[in-house]
């Protein structure tokens, strides 16, 4: 008996006893020849992923999730003060005229 660890191919069923071996197929009809499809197989490393550009960010990542600082924005304050400034020069303004006013009519 043919120890079929070493030579898996060579028998065509354990049980069948009328054709031990099997002839092999002489054309491989895949378009590839052997060393493409090893090629082709091989991984390659991967480029341009924020894995491989930015190493150690995802581990900085997860420690980030909830944690959030939430400012409004700056130009609220800036806004009401341009404003109020505004209102007073426009006080200002009409005292102004109220004072030419009266110093005319005098």
């Amino acid at each position: 008996m043919i120890n079929l660890y070493i030579y898996p191919t060579a028998l065509k069923h354990s049980q069948d006893k009328s054709k031990k071996y099997y002839k092999r197929k002489a054309i491989d009809k895949r378009p590839q020849g052997a060393r493409t499809r090893h090629l082709s197989s091989i991984h390659t490393p991967e480029f341009g992923t924020p894995r491989s550009t930015v190493p150690g960010f995802s581990g900085l990542k997860s420690l980030s999730v909830g944690i959030s600082e939430h400012n409004g924005p700056n130009y609220r304050d800036e806004e009401k003060r341009l404003t109020e400034i505004s209102n007073e020069v426009k006080t200002l303004i009409t005292e102004l005229e109220n004072k030419k006013d009266e110093v005319e009519a005098q």
